[in-house]
């Protein structure tokens, strides 16, 4: 399902959330855990540990998937709190080759947990 969410719609408990400091719309998808792919397939597949995904800067490159294709974003809200459940903000930094509603340049949210793989700038 491919949608995209008003982010300050939620109720937020903390003001590091990313969504209760960035108000504007991103697009959403139904990304793939990277973290459940680690765990089901461990001799062939490596997330990010959490302290790498904590160690995650505005202006780094993520690679995360919506079940057709890989690719990258880049990082403009990071989430320190939770670095695996919490909101990462980011835009999309190739052009993709699916029928997505976003493709370049566009503003995606997404969660830690679904990041594959992590480039600092």
């Amino acid at each position: 399902m491919k949608v995209a969410c008003a982010l300050y719609t939620r109720a937020m408990s903390t003001p590091s959330n990313a969504a209760a400091m960035h108000p504007t719309p991103a697009h959403t998808d139904d990304w793939v855990d990277a973290q459940e792919m680690g765990r089901d397939h461990p001799g062939t597949f490596e997330a990010p540990t959490a302290d790498e995904l904590k160690g995650i800067r505005a202006g780094d490159f993520v690679k995360i998937c919506n079940g057709e294709e890989r690719f990258w974003a880049v990082v403009t809200v990071t989430n320190e709190a939770d670095p695996i459940e919490g909101a990462f903000r980011g835009t999309v930094n190739n052009r993709l080759v699916g029928d997505n509603e976003y493709d370049f340049g566009d503003l995606l949210e997404f969660r830690g947990r679904h990041i594959y793989a992590i480039m600092a700038s």
